[in-house]
């Protein structure tokens, strides 16, 4: 579509992706860094309790804006 505007109406058109990222900066309180987290302590202590989540039935597509 940008490159339709561009060609035909000679129009400056910019296109640009964001989306949702695992990142090293995230705090525990997002799902994935709790999960990794709470599974490097369980391996280094096996009395370390059972992860606790909420609603397994949450569906997010992590692709999308």
């Amino acid at each position: 579509m940008a490159d339709f505007h561009r060609r035909v109406y000679g129009t400056q058109v910019w296109v640009g992706f964001a989306f949702n990222h695992e990142s090293a900066l995230r705090t525990v309180d997002f799902f994935t860094k709790k999960v990794c987290q709470h599974a490097v302590r369980q391996k280094n202590d096996p009395s370390y309790p059972s992860l606790k989540v909420g609603n397994i039935y949450f569906e997010r597509d992590w692709g999308a804006v």
